[in-house]
Formats: structure tokens, sequence, C-alpha cells
């Protein structure tokens, strides 16, 4: 022990005979250690845990077409429902499209990120609400006939103040009344790497939060993002 102050002590000797040495050497080390620590956040958030929140990740793998194309959003929505009807390869597939959304009816309105998605998102992604529910199957099948919402657990907080009877309160989105029916855990911040969505409502819903109209019926518009679970 007596030796490690030693050592303290005549390090502290020859820092202070040159100081501007020791300003580099300090300057030097935390330049690389912040580095080395942005570097681990991307590739951490990047190739390691892309969507955190998700059960069993190594599962789950992002869809795309053979088009020869840099689009982000591969298929239509009749693309989607054609391949989850007829295929054996995944346990389920689901599909979302990761959109800004206005939170309106108290106060200026406030821009966030949100995601319409279909009714087995949850399901497939393995996430499980930390109140409430995710969707239901009978959620997927009308257009326009499920204003339900599942937020964030962000939004839970900074919106709702943590009340635990959040679920069956009301949220406006796009100056349409929604139900919320669940909060996602914390760690969640759905599929889309590097956004933090913070609402995610029925695919059925989409005319209401979209800016191009019965996406559900068009067979040439790519918008959708398809997800399977091997």
């Amino acid at each position: 022990m007596n030796s490690f102050w030693q050592d303290v002590r005549y390090s502290l000797r020859m820092i202070a005979k040159t100081p501007g040495y020791a300003a580099i050497a300090i300057l030097t080390l935390a330049l690389g250690i912040g580095a080395n620590t942005t570097i681990f956040s991307w590739i951490n958030s990047t190739l390691l845990n892309p969507i955190p929140g998700l059960a069993n990740p190594g599962e789950v793998v992002s869809l795309s077409l053979g088009r020869g194309t840099d689009n982000p959003f591969p298929f239509t929505y009749p693309d989607f429902e054609m391949m989850r009807g007829g295929q054996r390869s995944f346990v389920g597939l689901t599909g979302c499209n990761p959109t800004p959304m206005s939170l309106t009816g108290k106060g200026k309105p406030e821009r966030v990120w949100g995601s319409v998605a279909s009714a087995n998102y949850f399901d497939v992604l393995g996430v499980r609400p930390i109140l409430g529910r995710g969707f239901l199957p009978e959620e997927d099948k009308t257009p326009g006939g499920a204003p339900v919402a599942v937020i964030s657990y962000r939004l839970w907080q900074t919106h709702f103040g943590g009340n635990p009877e959040v679920v069956g309160q009301t949220i406006e989105i796009n100056e349409h009344r929604y139900t919320i029916v669940g909060v996602t855990p914390a760690v969640f911040q759905g599929s889309a790497t590097g956004l933090r969505s913070e609402v995610w409502v029925p695919v059925m819903m989409e005319e209401q939060v979209l800016p191009r109209n019965d996406l559900l019926h068009d067979h040439h518009y790519f918008w959708f993002v398809v997800l399977g679970r091997l």
C-alpha cells in the first residue's frame, strides 16, 4: 500500500512539472475513450441489438423483394397479405410502417414518430405490454374500424404521468381520437433501427395517419416493412 501512495505522489509531481504534456495525455485518453464508446454504441445499436426488447431477436428477420432498389419499404400491403396467407417458412409474418404523427387535443400539437402495424405485430416480435394488451385479430379486418392505440413507456410517463389506469383513456392522433389499449415495456422503442416510436395504431387506420389514402388496396405503392419470425 505504501508503494502505491509513493507512485501516486511521484505521478502528481511529474504532472506538476510538465502540465502541458499531462494535459495532452489526458486529452488523448479522453478522445480515445469517447471514440471507443461511440463505436461500440453504434455496433450495439446496428449489429448486436438493433431492435431492443424483442424476444429471441436472432429469430427475427427483415424480408425484401429482389427488385434491385434501395427502397426501405419493399412491399405493398397486398404483397404482405399474399405472403402471410401462403407461407410456411415462418412462425409468423408482421408488417409496419414508421411514420411521423401529431399528438393533438391538448395545447400545441406535438410531432412524434409512430407506426401503423398489422394486428400480430407485438405477438410476432414477442413484445408483451406491461399494461393492457397489443392488437386483436379482429382489429386487422375492417378499414377504419380499429381506433385503438398502444403507447410507449416514455409517452405513458411524460403525457399520462405513469397513471396505472391509462388503459381505456383516449389519445388524439392527427385530430382523431383513439382508445389506449396497452403500454409497451420501457426498453422497446419500435422495430425501425434508430427511430423511437411513441405510439402504434392498427394498419386498418392508415388513412388517418398516412398522407396517401387507400394503401390497403394499392398494388403499386411500396410502403410496408415486413418482418418474420423463423
